[in-house]
């Protein structure tokens, strides 16, 4: 009897359940339904159905999801069926008449990341795979060192991550291998972005699978990340998908975004490919197989295939092949317009598929999206227990359970349970109002191994238990009062106690002898001395509070040690913000490893970049607060990234900017070309942009370009490189272009590429860019800069020649106007001298002002044009001229019978030195029209001093005067010949000398102010003015000729005269010029 009762009550709630499932598979059918035809019902039912599901058995609702996907087909079948016959009667213009097919609805499949997933946690071979950040979460740790994240509070999870390439594992892979395969020589068929900080490497081996984050500087083990991934496997199937960009490329290169405007591109071209290729496989002639858009939904998810179908429908919005309902849908669908240089970008997105069928892979596509939202409502339903609660299904545990107490404790409901079926024949179990399992293997309630489980619960969510267990006293209590921390624990001969600051540093703490009494009663006895009281104490993790304890410690440590190994006076005269206007930063170099750190303000806060010896930037990252000073911010940079312990110094940032620059210069001369200069630092010139920013936003231009051309593969950018006037801090002005050069190799002519990257003009940061195509064919990349750098010195050369100039006009005025005549003329002389490395003078002058006077803005000056001449005289121009093959110096002799006036006379040219004593013997003193004489012409790729100057004339050689001139003076050639006349001349007067006579040099003679350098020079040029030659021996007469060498002579020998009188007449402080 007892049994028939047991059987008619189980049926009858058989019958009732039945119902009730009914019930919710109408509704849901009735929302798809209408959903398919435009009558959104989501407002009521959805909730309608979250109410429905609660305490109910989820697995029982969702097997009635087939029921539903197989019945709302149907029915929109039958609808669509009847509604494309009416249209196939009263619309004769289509193309060919359509066909309703069934549309089957099924649970959603194992993407293949979840399998790639499955194989590597569960797999029998060694697999590795890679995680990166999902990009559509709130956490804000990417990019950060693992100390960075764990002190601002982050813990790194799995469910942040989302896996982004898997392959085989063997075990000569290692950590260090995969960071630099990913960086250096990555795999055709990755598409994250390059292995970073903050990534995440699985490694499977077979016998153990670990995590390994990251970080700045190797890699940090995760123990839970493994176990956090396999959970989300087994319960969580929602997959995260890249968002779909929806601005245009020139928005992207403003937001310094260019990358994600370019990968959404890609994947939805790729979208769009993928559904032409499911029509095309699963479309038989007459219909769509029901999985066709399955695969697509779940490869690229339901935003960017939404946007690529309403996208498709909007375009073809005229086509009424395509149903009302569809069009309707896409006209609710968010697209923005994406025009670049006239072009609508979109138009690439637009499905080619013939509209008919598209039409019906589009019904399908919403249809499975619809049933993926009630899934998703489904398992969002959450599970609340109440003393009602029957059914339960208990994690870990089999069949249902039922509630038969209910406590609560500290606030929260716990709820003990026994098991439907058996009752009290089987341990009962405890569970939270959530449903989370508490505790299990209970016989007697809630006895002291349940109040344990629940303690430990609570102590989890930093609750306080006391009270709850007092049997079970902890050994070690911590609570925040007031303004300080307490800390307590139990010890053989009673407590200690220990007082702390807000900031964790020890204030007081000490014993208390007497272990018979409670540690309740102990508090209140240390407190009551302190004049504290429990009531107002906050109960704290005491691990948690160790944990703050002893790394305040560290910190302290730490800072004592950054004291000592990066001083403050590193820092000293840093103005933030004049820094971030002038992105001026600092700069260290560590001791021992050589490697630098440079630290520039922001915006933001700081920019940092780390070098290693040979210059090459290895890590940089953003310090994201503006209110600590650029000191605190280093040392916070140098502890997150673990080199608080380096010893380091001090370098000037200007030559480290420059020593980057020619590093890169270096590199580009050397053969090894980069695709960028790889100059990650902020600069003014820039408004702030970097040249390796600037130069990747020319090249994603410049690829978007050959894109449009449709030439992508047929041209081959490979680098670019900033140069021009906005490379060199003395040259450019606000309005300059900022010029960019492309160094392309491919089958376009450079002024049509030059006329398609700059038809619609390019700006950044508010600079108009210049871009200049260059084909390797014709000239390299190095080459082209080599030249274009030798244009640069000189221009900067001229610019600082006219800065001397003024300088010295403005120092001292009359002076200036009392020995210059033409301000053109002197500055081209000082780019001459400037040149030719003759600024000796130049620099005395300048360290005599900088030194000697009394206005501040003199010295100021003084000392800028002082450093940048000297910087001149570095420039490659200078290197420049001595790799350019100079020519071999050589000097000839004449032979004239009157030196004074040569034309009065017989005239050879062209002689050594042999055949001129030969001829000069041979003239007779009979008809000697003058007095003869021998000269040279010295020929040494100086054409200053290139032509005929007298050497010998009547016997007697003036050595003085051709050592006025300091150019013949330093020539050895004119030296030997000097020596090789005097030692004819006195063997032909009968005073032979036993060894050849060495030359004494008379006086040193050191450069002269600009006057008499400029003397010298242009009494020399009007004396040297070479005669026309003629072949050797040849007679020629010039009476302008002698004239002009004898007024030279005459002009030279005053010069030698008033040199002293006029250094006695200098004034001090001034430069002759």
């Amino acid at each position: 009897m007892e049994n028939n009762l047991k059987d008619q009550h189980y049926k009858n709630m058989g019958i009732k359940l039945q119902m009730e499932t009914l019930t919710f598979e109408a509704e849901s059918i009735a929302y798809i339904v209408c959903n398919h035809f435009g009558l959104d019902t989501s407002e009521y039912s959805f909730t309608y159905i979250a109410s429905w599901c609660e305490s109910r058995d989820m697995k029982a609702l969702k097997a009635s999801m087939d029921t539903i996907r197989k019945t709302s087909a149907e029915i929109i079948g039958n609808i669509e069926e009847q509604m494309h016959e009416l249209e196939r009667e009263n619309t004769m213009q289509y193309e060919e008449k359509e066909a309703s097919a069934t549309r089957q609805e099924k649970l959603e499949q194992d993407s293949a990341e979840m399998i790639d997933e499955t194989l590597l946690f569960h797999g029998e071979s060694g697999r590795f795979a890679i995680y990166q950040m999902d990009t559509g979460g709130e956490h804000t740790y990417q990019f950060m060192g693992f100390e960075s994240a764990k002190k601002l509070g982050y813990t790194i999870e799995g469910k942040d991550y989302r896996m982004v390439y898997a392959a085989p594992w063997t075990p000569t892979i290692t950590l260090e291998d995969i960071f630099e395969r990913f960086n250096i020589n990555r795999p055709n068929d990755f598409h994250g972005h390059s292995l970073s900080v903050s990534d995440v490497i699985v490694i499977n081996r077979t016998a153990e699978t670990k995590a390994y984050y990251v970080d700045s500087f190797g890699f940090e083990e995760l123990p839970d990340f493994v176990q956090q991934r396999m959970e989300m496997l087994e319960n969580n199937h929602t997959r995260a998908y890249p968002p779909v960009y929806k601005g245009t490329l020139a928005q992207a290169m403003e937001e310094r975004d260019v990358d994600a405007y370019l990968d959404s591109r890609k994947l939805n071209i790729d979208c769009k490919k993928a559904i032409e290729e499911a029509i095309a496989l699963k479309f038989d002639g007459l219909h769509l197989e029901e999985d066709a858009a399955t695969q697509v939904l779940e490869q690229f998810g339901e935003e960017r295939m939404t946007f690529v179908m309403a996208n498709t429908l909007r375009k073809l919005s005229y086509d009424g092949r395509f149903s009302r309902q569809n069009k309707d849908w896409a006209e609710h669908i968010e697209i923005p317009e994406n025009i670049n240089q006239g072009k609508n970008l979109n138009q690439d997105y637009v499905i080619e598929s013939h509209p008919a069928v598209l039409d019906g892979f589009i019904d399908m596509a919403r249809a499975e999206i619809r049933m993926q939202k009630i899934e998703q409502a489904l398992d969002e339903a959450e599970v609340t227990i109440t003393a009602d609660t029957r059914g339960f299904e208990a994690d870990g545990h089999a069949g249902t359970w039922h509630t038969v107490d209910e406590r609560e404790y500290a606030g929260e409901k716990f709820f003990f349970m026994e098991h439907d079926e058996y009752g009290s024949d089987v341990a009962g179990i405890i569970v939270s109002e959530h449903g989370q399992l508490i505790a299990e293997d209970l016989w007697n309630g809630y006895d002291a191994g349940a109040l344990e489980a629940i303690s430990e619960y609570l102590q989890e969510k930093g609750i306080s238990v006391e009270g709850l267990m007092p049997e079970l006293e902890p050994d070690e209590l911590a609570y925040k009062i007031d303004d300080r921390y307490f800390a307590i624990q139990r010890t053989e001969e009673g407590y200690d106690y220990t007082f702390y600051a807000l900031d964790y540093d020890e204030i007081d703490g000490g014993a208390y002898d007497n272990p018979d009494i409670s540690m309740r009663q102990a508090m209140e006895d240390i407190l009551e001395d302190e004049d504290m009281s429990l009531e107002n104490a906050v109960p704290v993790d005491y691990e948690d509070l160790m944990a703050e304890v002893e790394e305040a410690g560290e910190r302290q440590m730490q800072l004592a040690q950054l004291l000592k190994n990066c001083p403050p006076s590193i820092f000293e005269d840093y103005d933030r913000e004049r820094a971030v206007d002038t992105c001026e930063g600092i700069v260290m170099q560590f001791t021992k490893s050589k490697g630098y750190l440079t630290v520039q303000a922001t915006e933001e806060g700081y920019f940092y970049i780390f070098y290693d010896s040979d210059l090459h930037e290895i890590h940089s990252n953003d310090y994201d607060d503006p209110k600590v000073s650029v000191q605190k911010a280093t040392y916070e940079i140098l502890k997150s990234e673990r080199m608080d312990d380096m010893e380091c110094v001090k370098v000037d940032y200007k030559e480290f900017e420059a020593m980057t620059i020619q590093h890169s210069k270096d590199l580009l001369q050397a053969g090894e070309l980069r695709a960028t200069s790889e100059i990650g630092r902020d600069e003014a010139a820039l408004n702030g942009l970097s040249r390796a920013e600037v130069e990747r936003g020319v090249l994603y231009h410049a690829q978007g370009i050959l894109e449009d051309m449709g030439l992508e593969n047929e041209v081959e950018l490979l680098a670019a490189r900033v140069h021009g006037s906005r490379s060199r801090e003395e040259l450019y002005r606000d309005d300059s272009d900022l010029d960019v050069v492309l160094s392309y190799r491919g089958n376009i002519r450079e002024d049509s590429f030059f006329n398609e990257l700059n038809a619609h003009g390019i700006a950044m940061a508010g600079i108009k860019v210049d871009i200049n195509p260059i084909a390797e064919e014709r000239i390299t990349l190095a080459e082209y800069m080599k030249e274009s750098e030798a244009y640069l010195d000189q221009k900067e050369i001229e610019k600082l020649a006219v800065d001397l100039d003024n300088f010295s006009y403005e120092y001292d005025t009359y002076e200036y106007k009392d020995i210059v005549e033409n301000r053109e003329e002197q500055v081209k002389k000082i780019t001459e001298d400037i040149l030719n490395k003759k600024t000796g003078c130049l620099k005395d002058w300048l360290v005599e002002v900088s030194e000697e006077s009394d206005i501040d803005s003199d010295v100021i000056t003084a000392r800028s044009l002082l450093s940048r001449l000297e910087n001149a005289e570095t420039f490659s121009i200078f290197t420049r001229q001595s790799e350019q093959e100079q020519p071999e110096a050589t000097i000839s002799f004449y032979v004239a019978e009157c030196m004074e006036f040569p034309v009065m006379g017989e005239y050879h040219n062209n002689l050594t030195l042999e055949e001129a004593i030969k001829i000069y013997e041979s003239i007779p003193a009979e008809r000697l029209h003058g007095i003869k004489g021998i000269g040279f012409d010295l020929q040494d790729g100086d054409e200053d001093y290139s032509g005929e100057y007298g050497l010998m004339s009547g016997d007697r050689i003036d050595r003085d005067l051709i050592d006025m001139i300091p150019h013949y003076k330093e020539s050895p050639l004119v030296q030997k010949a000097i020596n090789d006349m005097e030692k004819y001349l006195n063997e032909k007067h009968g005073k032979v000398q036993e060894a050849e006579q060495t030359v004494e040099v008379k006086q040193k003679v050191s450069e002269t102010p600009f006057k008499k350098e400029s003397v010298s020079v242009e009494s020399n040029r009007e004396q040297n003015k070479e005669p026309a030659k003629g072949g050797k021996g040849e007679l020629k007469k010039s009476v302008l000729q002698s004239l002009k060498e004898f007024q030279a002579r005459a002009k030279a020998q005053e010069q030698k005269e008033m040199a002293t009188e006029k250094s006695k007449a200098h004034k001090k402080g001034n430069v002759e010029l």
